[in-house]
């Protein structure tokens, strides 16, 4: 935040993903002329990246391993999460693996010593638990794309889950993309680990609010926020030779 607000005092154009984050910026007296809502570029690279990218032999091993299962995929890694809130949040998703036999976990563990031992000791030797070694980005969206949901403390995965129309349970106690829940594909688990359980299960009930993830707008754009940046900066490019040209002429 601190970044942006510096970077921000230089900068000629403010491209704002959202509605919220231009009010922001002109809370903030930014000019209005200076303010531009386009939506977000990962959503474009999202969809470049499923629409290009080979297929990662990891990942078509663990979906075919997986087949014809609910994918929870999962990630945890923030030091916020350590400790006892993460050991419960673990155990809650083991059990709920082991109480629905048509659920299997998949979790590319992030390599911290103190999230391996944790996950180990908790989430190891069952059969549909997949521990995975950390994917690159490419493969890791390819994940995401085939789950039925996602759990995770991640700040970007909140912006990516809407782009695929993934439900998600945020393991955190406030987030700063509000909009995932807002919209109604995310929810927030707060600082109860215990009020995951609840959430897991109304997931995974007939016609839940899970169900109608790929129903819902994406509150981080439509795919196009690259063009309309270019077009920005291409019409002001334009306006200026014009201006120019008529101070010389």
């Amino acid at each position: 935040e601190m970044n942006r607000r510096l970077i921000g005092g230089l900068a000629t154009f403010h491209f704002a993903a959202t509605p919220a984050n231009e009010a922001t910026l002109l809370a903030e007296r930014v000019a209005a002329s200076a303010v531009f809502m386009t939506g977000n570029p990962v959503v474009d690279a999202l969809h470049y990246i499923l629409a290009s990218a080979p297929r990662n032999p990891t990942v078509a091993q663990v979906l075919a391993a997986t087949a014809n299962l609910r994918r929870v995929v999962l990630t945890t890694h923030r030091r916020e999460s350590f400790g006892g809130y993460m050991t419960e949040n673990l155990q809650i998703l083991r059990r709920f693996v082991e109480s629905h036999p048509d659920v299997a976990l998949v979790f590319p563990v992030h390599p911290n010593p103190v999230v391996v031992d944790t996950t180990r000791r908790v989430l190891g030797q069952h059969p549909r638990i997949h521990l995975l070694e950390p994917l690159n980005y490419e493969a890791f969206v390819q994940l995401l794309s085939d789950a039925w949901l996602i759990v995770s403390d991640s700040g970007g995965v909140q912006e990516e889950a809407p782009t695929l129309g993934r439900p998600l349970i945020i393991l955190r106690e406030n987030t700063e993309r509000p909009e995932s829940v807002e919209c109604g594909i995310a929810r927030l688990v707060g600082p109860d680990a215990s009020r995951l359980a609840e959430m897991l299960e109304e997931a995974y009930a007939p016609d839940s609010w899970a169900s109608r993830a790929t129903k819902l707008t994406n509150p981080f754009g439509r795919g196009d926020a690259g063009a309309r940046i270019v077009d920005v900066i291409a019409r002001h490019l334009v306006d200026a030779q014009a201006s120019l040209a008529a101070a010389h002429s």
